[in-house]
């Protein structure tokens, strides 16, 4: 209704402001044909009263030079006679001036009348100048009588005869003037009655649009109180999620809190640290995942939330789901079963990232809500739609019809009894069903209350050519067995050269090298890997971003400009397009990221060292246990110099030298993951994006928290060192 009111007075100004415009447009091009006429007819006036000064000069000279001829005839004095004379020249040369100045101006101006006058104005003007110019010789001749008698005889007759002829020329000129004046006041009087009736027009049409409108008032008051209504609802539903939001964060906190501080208090046991522990990470994972649904809704609500389109194995995707969502499952007693449609494409383009987090919200709300019974998930490829569906059907609580029309709006969940219940924002749903919009695809749900319910998540496949098929379940368990299986290092010849300043990441690369059988020379930064590659053979240049005294991107671009082709692989805690675009841009041939994932440390030694080889498993050998004691040794030895990082750290903060912070913390970012411990490098990545962005407070108290995760590392091994900043 409201938007049915909104169209029909949107309708009505529309017209009124269109009429309007209308009758602007109107009025605008009336006014300016009668200024552009008025104009023209102004610039006539002032041509024809040009004319009419040239006539007066010419009148007023004629008459002058008869006058001063009688005063000549008058004179006995030559001196002064001869005074007069060059007056009457002075005359002479005014009235030729005017005359000039009147033919000057266009004939087209100039009607036949006045023509015709002007004809036998020219005529007597000749014969006038002739006389007079017979009465000046007679007169200077000192011929007075024959002067006088030609000058009243001849001279003075046509004299005014050409006043007289000047006279009606200037009568005609006044009348044209008159004229156009008259045309003026008569195009303005004309113009302001149309401009008149045309501004009563948009009077009357304003007074009736405003009816029109008005009458409309009531209905869109209704509606705006309707929307004011629906406003309110909504602002409630925030509210209440909020207050439900706060107790969610509250619970594991609290949790955390109470946990933490009954191992700071007393002695514990083994067994009682690791359920404490398990409790605070339990209750931790929860909170992280509380924060990422309220950074996604922001995101999506903000219209920032990005999407990526990659490769993605369904096999691995599936066999990861499984092993985290099976286990939680058959922990609460539920089965847990993944059914295939086959054939189904090995490989995919979409976001793994958001695709996963759609399914474990969808298989962690049928946990949730399933007190006994089964879980059950299903794939399904579309060939005509190129999409992939998955489904999870449970036997739980079940919804009714209201309770689904609810669902996926955020800050809602079935009914306040489910939050009290189950706990939870409300947030999932809503999330995953953008999520899957934003995927190419949709979220639908069917569901009857006390039998269970089926949520079904198609996304596009956006495949370009052809596929690899999966045909069968052996098949899919085969793939997802390679992904899950352990690391398999290959024997490879070769020399290396690594550009590395951080000795924690020298040992560790170094050691992966050389379990493979090639060589490595180390170098610290960048210049010393110029010399290196210039002076020396390697068969592959592993190259750190960030190094001192000059950075890999600066030095790769230097090797290449020396004519060096050895291929390089650049190395950075940095992941972001950008980094990666930089490095090709300079030169290197492949880019990896730290903590070093060791199978793709491996594939790219194996593409450049040995691109012809085979990788199969007859071609690799497992790591030994004496490797594997090389590692702890490696692990041990950065735990050790963990306290003097976070020494110095500590020490680089109180002196607010935040870009050797910055550095600090970048190094460590690079190692943590490296050496097992994940949660290192997603602070240190915390960290840097407040350093990046000079929040320095934020960074300061995130650098206490790593400070505590770094005492907890050390505590949990058998050379325990409490880290004490001074």
């Amino acid at each position: 209704m409201s938007n049915k009111n909104t169209s029909k007075s949107k309708a009505i100004l529309l017209k009124g402001f269109g009429f309007l415009t209308v009758l602007i447009i109107l009025m605008a091009g009336a006014w300016f044909f009668m200024t552009f006429d008025n104009q023209g007819r102004i610039a006539r006036i002032l041509k024809e009263q040009s004319e009419m000064r040239a006539i007066f000069a010419m009148r007023d000279a004629a008459l002058q030079r008869t006058i001063i001829l009688h005063r000549m005839a008058l004179l006995d004095d030559e001196f002064e006679r001869d005074e007069e004379y060059m007056k009457l020249k002075e005359k002479a040369e005014a009235f030729i001036k005017a005359r000039g100045q009147f033919l000057g101006f266009e004939s087209d101006n100039k009607d036949s009348k006045a023509l015709k006058i002007w004809g036998q104005v020219s005529t007597d003007i000749n014969k006038a100048t002739i006389a007079q110019s017979q009465v000046t010789e007679l007169i200077l001749d000192d011929e007075i009588p024959k002067a006088n008698e030609l000058l009243l005889n001849e001279a003075i007759p046509i004299q005014r005869q050409v006043m007289k002829q000047l006279t009606k020329l200037l009568e005609i000129q006044r009348e044209k003037t008159e004229a156009e004046v008259n045309g003026i006041y008569k195009q303005s009087t004309f113009g302001l009655i149309f401009v008149s009736i045309i501004t009563l027009w948009a009077v009357f049409w304003g007074i009736g649009v405003s009816r029109a409108t008005i009458r409309r008032i009531s209905d869109t008051e209704k509606s705006l109180d309707e929307a004011r209504l629906r406003a309110q609802e909504a602002d409630q539903q925030k509210s209440r999620f909020l207050a439900n939001m706060s107790h969610e964060i509250r619970t594991p906190l609290t949790a955390i809190i109470g946990y933490s501080e009954t191992l700071i208090e007393d002695k514990k046991t083994l067994s009682d640290w690791k359920k404490y522990v398990s409790s605070i990470v339990r209750n931790g994972k929860h909170l992280h995942q509380l924060i990422n649904d309220i950074l996604d809704l922001s995101k999506i609500e903000a219209n920032q939330l990005s999407i990526e389109t990659i490769p993605v194995s369904i096999c691995e995707l599936m066999s990861e789901i499984e092993t985290l969502m099976g286990e939680r499952a058959r922990k609460k007693g539920l089965d847990f079963s993944l059914d295939c449609q086959f054939p189904i494409p090995k490989v995919i383009n979409s976001d793994p990232t958001r695709l996963k987090q759609i399914l474990i919200n969808l298989c962690g709300n049928a946990i949730k809500f399933t007190a006994e019974g089964r879980i059950e998930v299903r794939i399904k490829f579309d060939p005509e739609q190129e999409n992939i569906s998955f489904t999870i059907k449970d036997t739980g609580i079940g919804m009714t019809r209201e309770q689904m029309a609810e669902l996926f709006k955020p800050f809602k969940q079935a009914d306040t009894s489910t939050t009290r219940k189950f706990g939870g924002t409300g947030l999932g749903l809503y999330i995953s069903k953008q999520l899957a919009e934003r995927l190419g695809g949709k979220l639908e749900l069917s569901s009857q209350a006390g039998i269970g319910s089926t949520f079904t998540v198609c996304v596009a496949t956006n495949l370009k050519e052809e596929p690899q098929w999966i045909t069968s379940a052996p098949e899919a368990e085969e793939i997802s067995r390679q992904a899950q299986s352990e690391i398999i290092i290959p024997t490879l010849e070769g020399r290396i050269l690594l550009a590395e300043d951080n000795p924690d990441n020298q040992a560790l690369i170094s050691m992966h090298i050389k379990k493979t059988g090639a060589e490595i020379d180390i170098v610290e930064n960048g210049q010393q890997a110029i010399d290196a590659a210039l002076n020396k053979h390697y068969d592959l240049i592993l190259m750190d971003m960030q190094m001192p005294v000059m950075g890999g991107i600066e030095a790769i671009g230097i090797i290449r400009e020396n004519g060096c082709q050895t291929p390089i692989a650049t190395l950075t805690a940095n992941a972001m397009k950008e980094d990666i675009q930089a490095s090709q841009q300079a030169g290197a041939d492949d880019f990896m990221t730290k903590p070093i994932d060791r199978k793709t440390f491996y594939s790219v030694l194996v593409h450049h060292l040995a691109p012809g080889i085979d990788l199969t498993p007859q071609t690799k050998r497992q790591a030994s246990n004496s490797e594997l004691d090389d590692i702890s040794d490696l692990v041990e030895m950065y735990i050790k110099q963990l306290p003097e990082t976070c020494y110095r750290i500590q020490q680089f903060v109180k002196a607010k030298e935040w870009e050797e912070v910055k550095d600090e913390i970048h190094q460590l970012k690079g190692t943590g993951g490296a050496f097992g411990f994940p949660d290192i490098t997603e602070q240190c990545i915390d960290i840097e994006k407040h350093l990046l962005t000079r929040q320095y407070a934020e960074a300061e108290q995130l650098i206490n928290d790593l400070e505590t995760s770094c005492n907890d590392i050390i505590k949990n091994h058998r050379n325990p060192q409490h880290i004490k900043i001074i």
